[in-house]
């Protein structure tokens, strides 16, 4: 399908973030513990960008606190694609989403888009959600965030506000996506539940002359996924048990990949000189551990996102242990163990 083009004097036609009103077309249960929704409506034919989509986030406006679908809708409306600009308008979509009251404007929080498609003429996305702290009856217990919550509970036909690219201005260089292994063609993904839909969106979209490894750690066999990968990337899903905790399958396993990744790419020239320095502490309690290079000049390349602690030692592994330049990887923290945030 075509990209709508978006109509002279409205929002779409100036600004490349835009709300979009989307309408829950499909609820499908990949596995315990995570929840596909699939998006539909007329507001996302205006949402991508003009590239492969990869690990591109984008925010989820979740009723709770007293808001709504109407008031959220109310507060995001002068973002929506169709609206009429004013002429007066210069604040950003945040700070005008911040003026409302909570209660009014919901919670805002970050999930990647693990599909863009069209079918029967509607642009869909897919979005995957972890149901941390939601029981297999669909309880709400301790540990589950306001996103969780409205996952386990979704229906066909609910309403749910998001925050995205335009795609008729934005191209592969949107702030929202941060695998950007610029000429690089050697590659270490790693990650575990929570960084999944981004992997195997990443996975599906790479050239297929690309050669390397992915790891990915899930919490239930259930949760491994078909993917798409050039012929010259290994993936490894690695299925934890029901007591192990989150990394603990991911560190054994970077330490065993990694070396192979590094003989076949960095020399040891490249790399001897930043043995043994340690990167500079993030207390992942307090801050958020996120690292992004926008340039690389090598043909290696490594993207690692998940709980902060677990990115946190496997940076220090590849910083400090393996010799890795920083320019080289991608760190992401995109949650805390025991922290409700999702």
């Amino acid at each position: 399908m075509n990209a709508v083009q978006p109509l002279p004097g409205t929002v779409s036609a100036v600004s490349q973030t835009l709300a979009f009103r989307g309408i829950i077309r499909e609820v499908i249960d990949l596995g315990p513990g995570l929840r596909r929704l699939v998006l539909g409506g007329p507001d996302l034919a205006h949402l991508g960008l003009n590239g492969p989509t990869l690990d591109l986030r984008f925010k989820v406006i979740v009723p709770a606190e007293g808001a709504r679908e109407a008031s959220i809708g109310a507060v995001l409306e002068p973002l929506l694609p169709h609206t009429v600009v004013e002429q007066d308008t210069e604040q950003s979509w945040y700070q005008q989403w911040l003026q409302a009251p909570v209660s009014q404007r919901g919670l805002m929080r970050t999930y990647t888009i693990r599909a863009l498609r069209d079918v029967e003429g509607e642009r869909r996305m897919d979005v995957d959600l972890v149901l941390h702290g939601v029981g297999p009856d669909g309880s709400v217990g301790p540990g589950c965030g306001p996103a969780a919550a409205f996952a386990a509970n979704a229906a066909v036909g609910d309403a749910l506000y998001l925050l995205g690219p335009n795609r008729h201005l934005t191209d592969a260089d949107y702030g929202g996506i941060d695998f950007r292994p610029g000429q690089a063609s050697h590659l270490l993904i790693v990650g575990d539940e929570t960084a999944a839909p981004a992997i195997c969106s990443i996975l599906d979209e790479l050239p297929r002359t690309a050669t390397g490894w992915a790891l990915i750690e899930v919490p239930d066999a259930g949760q491994i996924q078909d993917v798409t990968p050039p012929d010259g990337v290994e993936v490894r899903w690695l299925v934890r048990g029901g007591e192990q905790a989150v990394g603990a399958l991911l560190a054994p396993a970077v330490a065993q990949t990694a070396p192979l990744w590094l003989a076949s790419s960095v020399t040891p020239s490249d790399s001897a000189a930043a043995y043994g320095k340690e990167p500079e502490d993030v207390d992942v309690d307090q801050s958020v551990l996120w690292e992004s290079p926008l340039q690389n000049s090598s043909r290696d390349y490594a993207w690692i996102a998940g709980e902060a602690g677990v990115v946190k030692e496997l940076r220090r592994h590849l910083v400090r242990d393996l010799g890795v330049d920083r320019t080289r990887i991608a760190f992401m923290g995109y949650w805390r163990q025991g922290r409700s945030g999702d």
